[in-house]
């Protein structure tokens, strides 16, 4: 087994470290995957940034510097804590957000909770509506 091991160190060591990949495949089969995975990369990037854009419209009253507070509340409520609660009786999923940090900015979440429950979003596979609320102070 070593005298094995050792010959194929050897042949290891007779290999180039680096081989062009020319050398080794045709053109015809080479696939450019780089330039694939960042269009699709920068396509998720872009209908994130619209999605943003879209939910920031919706509660832009409610921010005096729009821009940077408005993005900032918006990005908040992505990583803010919350309760799922379905109920089968109402065909509903509840999502329940915990409050805020400060009054404002929980009537731009109410705000935008009511906008959302107009739309009467299904939660997808399934025939309940998602329902959307703001705790209060």
């Amino acid at each position: 087994m070593k005298i094995k091991h050792n010959e194929l160190k050897e042949q290891i060591k007779g290999l180039p470290e680096k081989i062009k990949i020319g050398n080794i495949m045709n053109n015809e089969e080479i696939v450019m995957l780089e330039t694939e995975r960042k269009i699709i990369i920068d396509t998720v990037k872009m209908l994130c940034y619209r999605a943003e854009t879209e939910l920031f419209n919706l509660i832009y009253p409610f921010f005096s510097r729009q821009e940077d507070e408005g993005r900032a509340f918006i990005k908040s409520i992505f990583y803010l804590s919350g309760d799922l609660i379905p109920d089968e009786k109402r065909g509903c999923l509840l999502i329940k957000y915990h409050t805020l940090a400060n009054r404002r900015s929980n009537m731009a979440l109410k705000e935008l909770c009511r906008l959302m429950n107009e739309e009467q979003i299904k939660y997808p596979g399934t025939d309940m509506f998602i329902i959307y609320e703001s705790q209060q102070n």
